[in-house]
């Protein structure tokens, strides 16, 4: 199979495309393995330099674009006026992948956002070959389609036109791919619903792939598993932002750590943490038990966090349903710790962890459904069940097991939109 891929989001990542960047890496490795054929054409900030190693069968074209526009107010309008705030990313890249495309013949085409600018650059390689098309959605988009509080509430009147044009070439996206592919169900039914753009018969729903975040085993085998009493912290590994701001959830942790210090110590952040939740562990005195560990760029604990992680902590926004499914899940499972998940009543995340027995607890911005569980994960209330991370569950997010779900996808693609070559011009 030959793949062309376009993502403006890749490696070295932008921040505000980490995670879309790590996991286009983790995908194309896992195709690659798989012996698969793929051209990548990738956006990279200007003034960075290629830090990807592609296998044998990935080629990889960067075109350049500017990570820190000077004027917030120009980006918006470009918006309002183009669909996107790179307009001359969009054109490079479409003229670049046009030339890949005459070289290199692929069999489908793959669009990975946000933003949306990768789909745009998709359409204008269109205009010149016959190719089945999928456009993978990492998030339902534009924002406005989104709940609260992620929704952008009293916009100016440039963001609100901005909004409006975004509305539309999602619907023209959607409208013109052959396939959609998303990672939740649920944003795929958001996305649906406010597009109007009917999904369902040509949707793939294809989890993450995790990465382990706990360091590599001693060359003596030495085993991972905690020694006793000291796995007793909650980790939460990457960005804590103030959409996903829970009083209830710190209230909780610092009353079971309070109570029972002999069994769980608390929580240890390892990222970015939002001004919101260190103002609130700052003002209650809540330090002992809430500890902050600063971001580095390395993608696996520090190794002297790996003992005294007990369980992984993932927080989402409080609000009725959730249309996302946080990679971290992903990366969680891959390190087989129990999960905490504070989450909303509807959400992937839930169902995973429903699904799956045994890796992990769901339950709501609740301090006694949160205290309840904790005491459940660390075995200070008495309970049957042994939350040990489910294997089951890890596999699910393993490299292999995604790639041959894509290869599913593309393959059941190229069955319904057969590629004849003497339609590439």
């Amino acid at each position: 199979m030959r793949l062309l891929v376009i993502t403006k989001y890749f490696l070295p990542p932008h921040p505000h495309g980490k995670a879309r960047g790590l996991q286009m890496d983790k995908l194309l490795r896992a195709l690659a393995e798989a012996g698969h054929d793929v051209s990548v054409v990738a956006g990279i900030p200007t003034g960075s330099e290629p830090t990807f190693r592609p296998p044998a069968s990935v080629t990889v074209a960067y075109v350049p674009f500017d990570p820190a526009p000077k004027s917030l107010f120009a980006r918006r309008v470009k918006a309002a006026l183009f669909g996107s705030s790179s307009p001359r990313w969009v054109h490079e890249a479409a003229r670049k992948a046009a030339d890949v495309a005459h070289a290199f013949r692929p069999g489908i085409l793959f669009s990975s956002s946000t933003p949306i600018d990768s789909h745009l650059a998709a359409l204008g390689v269109l205009k010149q070959f016959s190719l089945p098309w999928i456009c993978s959605f990492s998030d339902p988009w534009p924002s406005r389609i989104l709940p609260p509080p992620y929704r952008p509430s009293n916009p100016t009147v440039v963001v609100a036109r901005a909004s409006r044009v975004d509305l539309r070439h999602a619907r023209r996206v959607l409208a013109r791919a052959c396939a959609v592919h998303m990672f939740s169900k649920y944003g795929l039914a958001l996305l649906e619903k406010e597009t109007r753009v009917p999904l369902t018969e040509k949707a793939h729903i294809i989890p993450h792939i995790g990465r382990t975040l706990l360091p590599p085993r001693k060359p003596d085998g030495q085993s991972r598993e905690r020694p006793p009493l000291e796995g007793k912290w909650l980790v939460h590994f990457g960005g804590l932002n103030h959409w996903r701001f829970s009083q209830p959830m710190f209230e909780a942790i610092t009353r079971v750590a309070a109570s029972h210090p002999d069994q769980f110590g608390g929580l240890i952040c390892v990222g970015f943490v939002s001004d919101d939740f260190k103002d609130l562990i700052r003002q209650r005195g809540w330090s002992d038990h809430v500890r902050f560990v600063p971001w580095t760029d390395q993608p696996t604990l520090p190794e002297d966090l790996e003992n005294k992680a007990g369980a992984f902590l993932l927080v989402e926004a409080d609000m009725p349903e959730s249309p996302f499914v946080p990679s971290k899940l992903a990366d969680y499972a891959r390190s087989r710790r129990p999960i905490l998940a504070v989450t909303p009543e509807v959400s992937a995340t839930r169902d995973y962890l429903e699904q799956y027995e045994h890796s992990g607890v769901a339950v709501s911005h609740d301090r006694e459904q949160i205290a309840d569980a904790i005491k459940r994960l660390f075995g200070i209330s008495s309970t049957d069940a042994t939350y040990d991370g489910g294997s089951a569950l890890a596999d699910s997010f393993a490299p292999s097991h995604v790639a041959q779900e894509y290869v599913r996808m593309f393959r059941t693609l190229e069955e319904q939109h057969p590629t004849d070559p003497a339609e590439q011009s």
